[in-house]
């Protein structure tokens, strides 16, 4: 019994890898798209969609949000864009989430 869910174990990893090898670089698509929209200059226009996604969330929520969380969040992405300031491309991720 426990040879054969061991070989049950081995053969679904098998097909896993095998998954793998043929599935997208999803991660490498998307560092790819980003480099085109900041290259193309269009990487600001995705601002105002975000915005409106956490105007979305805010509107959906059941109860008024704490204070506290935004406060936290601004410290930790001030901190990210002191860190950041050399790496142009990360300070301007950074600044842009702190925007309100």
């Amino acid at each position: 019994m426990a040879t054969s869910a061991r070989t049950g174990v081995l053969s679904a990893a098998a097909g896993l890898t095998r998954a793998a090898a043929w599935a997208p670089d999803w991660r490498g698509a998307f560092s790819s798209a980003l480099a085109r929209e900041v290259e193309e200059r269009r990487f600001f226009l995705w601002i105002p969609v975000a915005a409106m996604g956490g105007v979305a969330l805010n509107l959906a929520a059941d109860r008024e949000p704490v204070l506290w969380l935004p406060a936290l969040m601004i410290a930790v992405f001030g901190a990210l864009a002191w860190f950041s300031r050399a790496r142009p491309l990360a300070l301007g991720l950074s600044l842009a989430s702190v925007r309100p």
